[in-house]
């Protein structure tokens, strides 16, 4: 009986320590690789003279894969009339976008941000999360508004591709779900994805993981991939 509970502690032990192993936080971009981000989208990104500091990196789970993850956070101060940004990277180091803030980030909870309503005892939440940020939250009488970077790197996703993709039931002539491959700041990114439309420049593809949609700038693609769509593009 006693070595039976000694089993029955162990177990679930074992899988707490797995978890945690699983988890492991991945290096988050430093402070000087998030400016330069920054500075190269520019537009609403960046700030002349912006100084960004780390704030935190939040553990949640992703509701699709129901592991959990990470989002890098950063503050930066930028005048009197804006106030604070919150600027968001996930665990893949991609930059996600920024929530805008009269209010302080003082804190952090699970899937939310902390900001001070200055009156010393309210605190709102900006919440966090793997799917996506709202436009729009309320902060008390203020609107505190998230920026999305509409330039999003794709998520790569696992490294193997052994998993099983979708099964396509179309006409044989319709895009395939196949892998891509682009290249990023000199770095190659491999996903599994299918061709949705061209718009404009950009190359829209649906994410076989996820189901995201992304458009990307068609020049990033590999030559293999530019032959590819030269072909589809002329159906």
């Amino acid at each position: 009986m006693k070595m039976q509970r000694i089993i029955t502690t162990v177990i679930p032990l074992l899988f707490i320590i797995v978890r945690s192993a699983e988890a492991v936080r991945k290096n988050p971009p430093d402070e000087k690789e998030v400016e330069e981000i920054l500075i190269e989208l520019g537009d609403d990104h960046w700030v002349k003279d912006m100084d960004v500091d780390e704030f935190a990196s939040s553990r949640i789970e992703d509701p699709v894969t129901e592991e959990d993850t990470y989002l890098h956070i950063y503050t930066s101060y930028v005048d009197a009339s804006e106030k604070y940004r919150i600027i968001l990277f996930d665990n893949e180091q991609r930059y996600l976008g920024y929530y805008r803030s009269r209010f302080e980030p003082v804190d952090y909870e699970e899937n939310a941000v902390l900001v001070d309503a200055e009156d010393g005892s309210t605190y709102f939440r900006l919440p966090l999360s793997t799917e996506g940020f709202p436009s729009r939250v309320r902060t008390g009488l203020s609107i505190t508004t998230f920026i999305e970077n509409e330039h999003i790197e794709p998520d790569p996703g696992p490294e193997t591709h052994d998993e099983q993709q979708p099964v396509q039931e179309s006409d044989p002539d319709e895009p395939q779900y196949r892998d891509w491959t682009v290249n990023i700041r000199d770095r190659e990114i491999t996903f599994n994805a299918v061709f949705v439309r061209r718009d404009g420049d950009k190359i829209v593809l649906k994410e076989s993981k996820q189901g995201k949609v992304n458009g990307i700038p068609g020049q990033l693609f590999s030559e293999k991939d530019q032959e590819y769509l030269k072909d589809i593009l002329e159906l």
